[in-house]
């Protein structure tokens, strides 16, 4: 009687373990969705600084108590040469044509535009990108490779050719949630190809 007690009991703790992980892994989605809304035109968004931006709002989740488990702070890099050695964003936040002009400010389109490097967060397999177009909009991890990034092989003097998806390097980060002034923890560095293979993003 006791072994089957005993038995009983494993069997409980090891069925309370694994429902414990299988739902204490996902982020909060909806928190995070709307706290990126209300962000999105905020002062801790600023123009040129990706890496900073996500940080901003990464701290500001943590601050809320949000979850961030299996969340990813992705950086983003242009390895093969191409475009000079630029990530080539094609609707970068505020690079297009000006749609308006006062004596206060100007408006631009989303638009082209070449960075040293890009920042993001990931979570849920849904992309958090405070410079993709003017609006703030998610997407699916494909969606948003293929609608934000151009790379550039030359074919020939005349010709050139722009892949769906780059050999990007990506170094990948996880988050640390308790408040700290550094809490990204480095995983790993891959290619882009690979990292959109990773179990985790298909979702």
């Amino acid at each position: 009687m006791f072994f089957i007690k005993y038995f009983r009991g494993l069997l409980l703790y090891a069925f309370i373990g694994i429902f414990s992980s299988t739902f204490a892994i996902a982020a909060d989605l909806n928190a995070l969705t709307n706290l990126f809304h209300s962000s999105f035109n905020s002062p801790i968004y600023h123009e040129g600084r990706a890496w900073d931006n996500v940080h901003n709002f990464i701290t500001l989740a943590i601050k809320n108590n949000y979850n961030l488990e299996n969340a990813r702070f992705i950086t983003l890099e242009n390895t093969t040469g191409a475009n000079y050695g630029f990530v080539g964003a094609l609707k970068a936040r505020n690079q297009g044509k000006l749609t308006n002009i006062n004596d206060k400010y100007s408006l631009r389109e989303p638009g082209e535009a070449n960075w040293s490097y890009h920042a993001i967060l990931i979570a849920e397999g849904m992309v958090f990108d405070f410079d993709f177009t003017n609006e703030p909009r998610l997407l699916k991890i494909s969606d948003y490779f293929s609608k934000m990034y151009i790379a550039e092989n030359k074919q020939n003097d005349d010709n050139y050719v722009f892949n769906k998806f780059a050999n990007y390097e990506i170094k990948e980060y996880s988050i640390n949630t308790e408040f700290t002034q550094n809490n990204l923890q480095f995983i790993n560095k891959m290619n882009l190809n690979n990292f959109l293979n990773k179990q985790y993003l298909l979702k």
